[in-house]
């Protein structure tokens, strides 16, 4: 990855398997590209190891390369052993619209299932609003809250969360 700077090209390196990937080894029977299946093989040992943000990056660096049912799936898988279901959620519907599409409709039906699955067991968070403050501001894990969305469901990924309201 080149980036200019003043006119002149310094190199950069990339993170990720993207970075480390030499352009060496042949892409195997399937794959476009080599990159991305060193990318892929890199999230799957992340996997393997349970180390499952890693693989998540990884996995999500081979989609960048190459989009792959399976790539995306272990990405999807990822993310919901890292806890983090909103968005394991969404790649595994992407998974749903798209296997289908390749004729993988084992894959499809599989991870529409497993979306719906994560939907109903998805914690939420009910707020209540006290009606006495004004200026109220809510932020959950950093970010705030439209105070309009504070007495509905808000889903949120399993874990610990961080909870501040200030107000007069």
């Amino acid at each position: 990855i080149f980036a200019e700077v003043k006119g002149t090209k310094t190199t950069k390196q990339a993170a990720g398997c993207r970075g480390r990937f030499k352009g060496r080894g042949r892409k195997p029977f399937g794959w476009k590209s080599a990159e991305a299946y060193y990318c892929y093989t890199e999230a799957k040992g992340a996997e393997s190891d349970e180390d499952y943000t890693r693989c998540a990056e990884e996995a999500r660096s081979s989609l960048e390369v190459e989009s792959r049912t399976g790539t995306r799936t272990v990405l999807a898988r990822c993310l919901e052993l890292d806890n983090r279901w909103n968005e394991a959620i969404a790649e595994y519907q992407e998974v749903g619209r798209t296997a289908p599409k390749r004729g993988q409709f084992t894959a499809g039906r599989k991870a529409r299932t497993r979306a719906a699955t994560l939907q109903r067991r998805m914690p939420a968070l009910n707020l209540k609003p006290p009606d006495d403050v004004d200026d109220l501001v809510v932020k959950l894990d950093g970010t705030e809250l439209p105070l309009e969305i504070l007495e509905a469901e808000i889903p949120i990924d399993p874990g610990e969360h961080k909870i501040v309201a200030s107000g007069k």
